[in-house]
C-alpha cells in the first residue's frame, strides 16, 4: 500500500468514529446532565472588614465599661480610710487623756478629807542646772509608800517640761540638770501611791511655772 492510499483509509476511519461519537455522546451524557446543570461553585464565606472592626471595637468598649464599673479597692483608698479613722480615734483619745492627766488615770480626793495643795519655785543651781522647790500642804511627798494603798495625804509627784514627763519626785527638792532652750513650762502634778493623778473638782492638783533658758 502506498502512502496516498494509507492516508485515504485513515481519514475514512476517523470520519466513521466521528459520526459514532456524535451519535453516542448525547446518550452517554443524558443521565448526568441535570447534575451538571444544577451544580453551583462553592463560595468562601467572608465577613466584611468593616463589620469585623465594628464588633471588635464594641467588645473593647464593653470590656472597658465593665472594668470601670468594678469597685476600687486600691491601696490609696484603703490607706486614706484606715489612716483617717486611726488618726481621728487615736488622736482624740490620746489628746484628751494627755491634756487632762498626762495619760494617767485619776482619783478624786474625797471632799470630806483635807484637800492637798502644791506650789513650786525654780532656783538656778550654783554649779549647773536648776533646783525645783516644792511646797505642799495636806500632802507628804514620799517614796516609802509607792505602790501601796492610796491615801489622799501622801504619794509622789510627776514633773513635766513642756508637757513631756522628765521625772518622778519623792521629796520637796529636785535638781534639774538640763532643760530645752527657750521658754519652758514646768508643771508638777500630785499622784497617789498607785500613780493615779489626784484631782479636786475634776481638775488635777498641780502647780506650774515658766522659765526661759539660754
Amino acid at each position: 500500500m502506498n502512502v496516498s492510499a494509507y492516508r485515504s483509509n485513515l481519514w475514512r476511519q476517523c470520519a466513521v468514529w466521528g459520526v459514532r461519537l456524535t451519535i453516542t455522546a448525547p446518550l452517554l451524557l443524558a443521565p448526568i446532565a441535570p447534575l451538571l446543570l444544577t451544580a453551583q461553585p462553592l463560595k468562601a464565606e467572608t465577613t466584611p472588614m468593616g463589620d469585623h472592626d465594628d464588633r471588635t471595637h464594641d467588645h473593647h468598649e464593653m470590656h472597658d465599661a465593665e472594668m470601670h464599673d468594678m469597685p476600687n479597692h486600691s491601696g490609696d483608698d484603703h490607706g486614706e480610710n484606715h489612716g483617717d479613722d486611726h488618726g481621728e480615734n487615736h488622736g482624740d483619745d490620746h489628746g484628751d487623756d494627755h491634756g487632762e492627766n498626762h495619760g494617767h488615770s485619776s482619783i478624786e480626793v474625797d471632799a470630806s478629807q483635807p484637800i492637798p495643795n502644791v506650789a513650786i519655785a525654780i532656783h538656778p543651781d550654783s554649779a549647773s542646772g536648776w533646783n525645783l522647790e516644792i511646797i505642799t500642804s495636806n500632802f507628804e511627798l514620799t517614796g516609802a509608800t509607792a505602790g501601796q494603798a492610796n491615801s489622799s495625804d501622801q504619794g509622789h509627784a510627776h514633773l513635766y517640761a513642756n508637757g513631756v514627763k522628765i521625772a518622778r519626785v519623792y521629796g520637796n527638792w529636785y535638781h534639774i540638770p538640763t532643760l530645752p532652750s527657750g521658754e519652758v513650762e514646768l508643771e508638777l502634778v500630785l499622784n497617789s501611791n498607785q500613780h493615779q493623778t489626784l484631782t479636786h473638782n475634776g481638775l488635777p492638783i498641780a502647780a506650774s511655772t515658766t522659765i526661759t533658758t539660754d
